[in-house]
């Protein structure tokens, strides 16, 4: 399902991005196209959308969970891919 720009824009802003970090975050070459994702000149690709789910809340666990020292803690995405949250 394609997200609306007030999705994209909530959720960019709640990762704490800046949409030039948005766009680098997903592999876009262009600010530019990120900044017309919000403001709904372009619909957004649904593969570019889940990428940038799955990329914001691997930073959010990350940045929320406190870490044991030499411990190595990683998860699988539903897509298969381990997303290390520590050393690994």
């Amino acid at each position: 399902m394609t997200p609306t720009p007030q999705t994209i824009r909530t959720t960019r802003t709640a990762a704490g991005l800046t949409q030039s970090e948005a766009a680098q975050l997903v592999y876009l070459t262009r600010r530019q196209t990120w900044l017309e994702y919000e403001a709904g000149r372009r619909p957004m690709p649904e593969a570019t959308w889940e990428l940038f789910q799955l990329k914001t809340r691997s930073t959010t666990l990350r940045e929320r969970w406190n870490f044991e020292k030499n411990r190595s803690i990683a998860i699988v995405t539903p897509m298969l891919n381990v997303v290390c949250l520590s050393d690994c």
